[in-house]
């Protein structure tokens, strides 16, 4: 049941969603509205929101249509690519310095390990993960876990850092 607690946060925020949503859009006072934007622009006139609306929605209609469109044109990447660019991102810059475009996790590791010990034995379980899924095809290592221990990596690695430079 605690795996489903994100359902329940999420329907928590839409309830508070909507309910804003019949405050301030369905039940709401014309006159108090207008009244509003009269304090805020003094010369405002009814036949002036017209275009103002026809501009915010055209606008919103734009940024949603540029969403839809870009998005085939991105260049995707595979699972494997998108977890190293996450693991090679957890690397401190001095690590980062010393190792070439494209190196492998073990030497990205090896090199994390000479630089900076205590980060580095953190990443072992993400190294081992990725190692055993890409390298040695096991698929007994399901690739959510892959996921998870990387983000547990980068919630730990934040926190170490946050801690030693207080």
């Amino acid at each position: 049941m605690q795996s489903l607690g994100w359902l329940f946060d999420l329907q928590l925020q839409l309830q508070a969603l909507s309910h804003l949503w019949d405050r301030v859009v369905v039940n709401y006072d014309q006159a108090q509205q207008l009244r509003w934007l009269t304090t805020v622009w003094p010369d405002l006139e009814l036949e002036d929101l017209a275009p103002l609306a026809l501009a915010a929605f055209l606008l919103g209609l734009g940024v949603i249509t540029v969403g839809f469109v870009a998005s085939p044109f991105r260049r995707r990447l595979s699972q494997e690519a998108r977890w190293y660019r996450g693991y090679v991102n957890c690397l401190d810059g001095e690590a980062r310095d010393q190792i070439s475009r494209g190196a492998g996790v073990a030497r990205c590791q090896e090199v994390w390990r000479l630089t900076r010990p205590a980060e580095a034995a953190l990443a072992c379980e993400f190294v081992d993960r990725f190692e055993l899924r890409l390298y040695q095809n096991d698929q007994s290592v399901v690739p959510s876990s892959i996921s998870k221990t990387l983000l547990v990596l980068r919630v730990r690695l934040a926190w170490m850092r946050l801690t030693k430079k207080r």
